[in-house]
């Protein structure tokens, strides 16, 4: 008789979670997931997406510059592998559509091509600013900017991840050595062919800059920054992301690194501090 009476019903019996999980606001404004602002081609099925994030300077931008250098130091096969998302993490949108046209203007061959895209994150994806929890003792402030660059980096990198091979972070001031994209890539296949367990790749040695991801593991890092958005630092997050991943519980995380084999050559190199700096 009992058996008999088991639901038949076709609905789940498990809630999954998902992004509306830790960022429930999202739910009220279906337009929040996608950009508010997307100059782009449409290129997929690239080599490497490489990412990079940039707001407004109060003393002196470094965009225009590092973009020259890394189109100019990729080789003609190179500029048709790549994809270079950039990120203006900016809500006013008047600012992204000037900060674009200036970027038109000087690369008008490769947004036409397709190896540059721009990009801006609408306002409503990001939770209320002036509402967060105060965490690790510091100044309300500080709290914002580490929490929107959290936030940042989670919807840059859902953006990308569908677009390409690899994924690798950069920042809006770095330098590049001629031949990085055939270094960074080399290497990751690499200890690929090797089948090294690694998650990350360092090709510099300063906070998140040029850390190199598989597109497809993306989600690991974007569901834990979406989940810790308000109590870490990102590049905390990917270090203890990175130690449970890796690191196994009889040895040392400190003496492990982030992965066995993940020291790379550092094509890369930070321009100028200045500006730069997080609140304190």
């Amino acid at each position: 008789m009992l058996l008999s009476n088991l639901s038949r019903s076709s609905a789940p019996d498990l809630h999954l979670p998902s992004i509306y999980s830790y960022l429930p606001h999202l739910l009220r404004s279906p337009e929040s997931t996608s950009p508010a602002f997307k100059l782009s081609q449409g290129r997929h099925s690239v080599s490497l997406v490489l990412g990079v994030p940039t707001v407004r300077r109060e003393v002196q931008s470094y965009l225009m510059t590092t973009l020259a250098n890394l189109i100019t130091s990729m080789t003609p096969q190179e500029m048709k592998e790549c994809l270079i998302v950039v990120f203006v993490a900016e809500w006013d949108i008047d600012y992204v559509h000037q900060l674009a046209s200036q970027i038109e203007r000087k690369f008008p061959e490769h947004l036409e091509s397709g190896l540059l895209e721009v990009i801006s994150p609408p306002e409503s994806f990001y939770p209320d600013m002036n509402n967060l929890r105060q965490t690790l003792g510091d100044p309300m402030e500080r709290v914002r900017w580490r929490t929107k660059q959290n936030l940042d980096f989670a919807f840059l990198m859902m953006y990308a991840q569908p677009k390409g091979m690899f994924y690798v972070q950069l920042e809006d001031d770095i330098q590049t050595k001629k031949g990085y994209i055939a270094t960074m890539k080399k290497f990751a296949l690499q200890k690929t062919a090797e089948k090294k367990n690694w998650f990350v790749l360092d090709f510099c040695q300063l906070g998140f800059i040029g850390k190199m991801f598989k597109c497809v593991e993306l989600p690991y890092l974007v569901q834990f920054f979406i989940m810790f958005y308000n109590d870490k630092p990102v590049d905390w997050l990917l270090d203890y992301l990175t130690q449970t991943k890796i690191c196994n519980l009889d040895k040392d995380a400190d003496r492990i690194g982030r992965t066995p084999g993940s020291k790379a050559t550092t094509v890369l190199k930070r321009m100028s501090q200045g500006d730069k700096i997080a609140p304190k």
